[in-house]
């Protein structure tokens, strides 16, 4: 991974080059268009369901947007407009199934996760759990 958005702000491990810039600014704007916890949800549901980081839809767009971007850098295009058209038309977000970390709600998801992190913590280094 050579960078990752925290909803307005990047963080790069190297120096980044101008393709990935791009795509991280890509996210940062679906951010700001479609919201945090829409966003959160749509990369639960599609890792939950496929295990695959490259199958979620966000990742989807900025992939094809930042291809775009270095193919020809003389076709001018609002990232905003094409974020705002996938969220308007539902292409975000796919076909929930009835199984799964991300149907049961990212608010349930996040408990399930700070329950699942605290017993961790607790548990004696022995490897036994109390009764």
């Amino acid at each position: 991974m050579a960078a990752i958005p925290f909803i307005d702000v990047v963080a790069f491990n190297n120096e980044p080059t101008l393709r990935t810039i791009f795509h991280s600014l890509v996210h940062v704007t679906q951010f700001s268009v479609v919201g945090l916890e829409t966003v959160m949800e749509g990369y639960f549901r599609a890792l939950n369901e496929s295990g695959l980081w490259m199958v979620v839809p966000f990742e989807e767009q900025a992939y094809q947007l930042d291809g775009r971007y270095t193919r020809n850098a003389a076709d001018v295009f609002s990232v905003e407009d094409e974020v705002r058209e996938w969220h308007r038309s539902g292409r975000f977000i796919k076909e929930e199934k009835n199984t799964g970390l991300c149907n049961r709600g990212l608010k349930q998801a996040k408990t399930e996760y700070t329950n699942c992190t605290l017993q961790s913590k607790a548990a004696p280094l022995d490897g036994t759990f109390p009764p």
